[in-house]
């Protein structure tokens, strides 16, 4: 989410998606790695019949979102999940920046693939 915000008790907050963000998860969420937070949000699913842990860990995400890009939260997770997940339009806006990000990641975090030619036999 580059340049994105959202709107909590009439204060804007940036939200980005970037190294610093699955960086700061993978602390808060005691994850050596970035996959290891990538699956951890993946297994977050659609949020869809979620549990109120997976509502907390999302609220988590969209606070370290804020934190990564540099503003300071002072409100409550709770308020984070309402401000997204019950307006469509965020919520879809906001998911779509996410998965896009994530693609970014794994593209990053891929091995290159071996020319075939470096192969041949001298």
């Amino acid at each position: 989410m580059n340049g994105s915000n959202i709107q909590i008790n009439g204060h804007k907050y940036p939200v980005v998606f970037n190294y610093k963000t699955f960086k700061l998860l993978g602390k808060r969420w005691g994850l050596p790695g970035i996959n290891d937070v990538m699956q951890k949000i993946a297994a977050l699913g659609s949020m869809q019949n979620a549990t109120f842990e997976q509502f907390d860990q999302f609220g988590e995400l969209v606070l370290v979102g804020i934190e990564a890009a540099g503003e300071v939260f002072d409100g409550d997770i709770d308020d984070l999940v309402n401000a997204v997940m019950l307006d469509p339009d965020t919520r879809d806006s906001f998911m779509q920046e996410l998965e896009d990000s994530f693609s970014d990641k794994k593209k990053q975090t891929s091995k290159p693939k071996a020319n075939p030619a470096s192969r041949k036999k001298k």
